[in-house]
């Protein structure tokens, strides 16, 4: 988890997971440097979100992208459906899955 801020926060459920859905309209850049957004998942993967990814995230998975990784990637659009690959972790800081 290279490039990570504070990776002792996040507790790895699964090294490397791949999910598809539709992304959220909330794609942003964070203050840390991270393109955040929601990704809304199929019916089949709902169990890779919790009871704060429901109230906080509108039942939508927490993906970032690190500052390292956003020369090979795009910032996706609200609306796309995209494939989304890296580790499935709880931030225990925030509460909610990622």
């Amino acid at each position: 988890m290279e490039g990570v801020y504070a990776p002792r926060r996040l507790q790895v459920l699964d090294p490397c997971l791949t999910v598809e859905g539709t992304v959220r309209d909330d794609v942003q850049k964070a203050e840390d440097g991270d393109i955040t957004f929601g990704l809304y998942l199929s019916e089949a993967d709902q169990r890779l979100i919790n009871d704060v990814n429901r109230a906080n995230y509108d039942g939508s998975l927490h993906i970032e992208i690190v500052p390292e990784d956003q020369p090979l990637v795009l910032p996706p659009k609200p609306g796309d459906k995209i494939r989304v690959t890296g580790p499935w972790v709880t931030d225990t800081a925030h509460g909610h899955n990622e």
